[in-house]
């Protein structure tokens, strides 16, 4: 008999927590993250499986969703990721291939929650590990292109239940793809649920962040532990393994942010308690961390995290204000980003529109 995890709902709220810290200031609020849980009975179960028990001849589908965030806050976004998770298995079926197993594609605590949600409404398990280990901002910065894994087939669906299913030319070429999606996406008003990567056991086992959510949940089940500081959060998280550098604590003194062509652009800089300057250059993600002097002290594909320090709760760039009390956080990605050259190369094209040369060099977590 396989062995699994039950997740319930005390479970899975701290698996939105630790999401949304490996989120690196992308993939969605806690809040995103809590309002779909909330759709669900608080005596819900989930079935989480480790990677070994997945057979070798069983298959696993990624739910998430794109598109515009205010577009799904005010739409309501939930049945999207139901329709494309069962018009996946449609597809799997027609190509005599057994969907076993739900995963999920990146961090956040919306995206994380959306392959929770599709999967429980689907009656399908989900698989204890990640598609990155962070969150990501377009379909070729991961880990899934960088070892060519293929995107076929690519499906979108709409609130109505409305499938679309694209078979592209070039599946490896995840820039066509993202094209494809992100088109779609604005045809269904800047909010769809969309699937790739169908992935086998071998697929994971060279391209998936293995073990993430348990990882999450022991995260996040720190966070939301009353006695945890910022005077302890350093010792508690290096006694579960997570490998991180605590910068500084202070204050948000300022924030630029721009919205060009569905992104948020922005830097954030904080003033340390020591006195000293950080800024953050963000891509809805963290990207960069530089001290006052413009020198890079970080850079993805680490991640850069902020916690608020007055309620431990950590944040997306979407949360973040002004004169907030923040710690800052580097920790390190896991292994597979730095296994290829290409786990830093990939977010050259990123890293150039905020002033940042690919080629003047990747900065791994000290």
């Amino acid at each position: 008999m396989k062995k699994f995890d039950v997740y319930d709902y005390d479970k899975l709220v701290d698996v939105i927590y630790g999401a949304t810290f490996f989120g690196a200031g992308g993939g969605g609020s806690i809040s995103n993250g809590m309002d779909l849980l909330n759709t669900f009975p608080k005596d819900v179960e989930l079935k989480v499986y480790p990677l070994s028990e997945m057979e070798d001849d069983e298959y696993s589908v990624m739910a998430a969703g794109l598109g515009s965030p205010l577009a799904m806050k005010e739409k309501g976004f939930g049945p999207e990721a139901i329709s494309v998770v069962k018009g996946m298995m449609k597809v799997a079926e027609d190509a005599g291939k057994k969907v076993a197993y739900v995963y999920s594609g990146e961090q956040g605590g919306f995206n994380t929650m959306v392959p929770i949600y599709a999967a429980l409404h689907a009656g399908l398990p989900l698989l204890d590990l990640d598609g990155n280990g962070r969150a990501v901002p377009e379909l070729n910065t991961g880990l899934a292109p960088i070892n060519n894994i293929p995107i076929d087939p690519l499906v979108l669906a709409n609130s109505n239940g409305d499938l679309v299913v694209g078979h592209p030319k070039n599946p490896l070429d995840s820039v066509a793809c993202e094209t494809i999606a992100r088109s779609i996406c604005m045809a269904y008003g800047m909010s769809v649920g969309f699937s790739t990567w169908m992935m086998s056991k071998a697929d994971h086992e060279k391209a998936s962040a293995i073990g993430q959510i348990s990882r999450d949940q022991q995260v996040g089940a720190i966070l939301r532990n009353n006695a945890t500081t910022k005077d302890n959060l350093s010792q508690k998280l290096e006694e579960i393994g997570v490998k991180h550098k605590v910068f500084t604590a202070g204050k948000i003194s300022k924030i630029d942010v721009s919205v060009e062509n569905g992104f948020d652009f922005g830097k954030t800089i904080i003033t340390g308690d020591d006195g000293k300057l950080y800024k953050i250059d963000f891509k809805n993600e963290n990207l960069i961390i530089r001290d006052a002097q413009d020198s890079a002290l970080l850079v993805v594909p680490e991640l850069i995290i902020l916690l608020d320090t007055d309620t431990m709760k950590p944040l997306t760039n979407a949360d973040t204000k002004e004169g907030q009390n923040v710690m800052l956080l580097g920790v390190r990605a896991p292994q597979r980003w730095w296994d290829h050259e290409s786990g830093y190369s990939c977010w050259a094209h990123i890293l150039k529109l905020i002033g940042y040369s690919v080629a003047d060099k990747a900065i791994p977590l000290n």
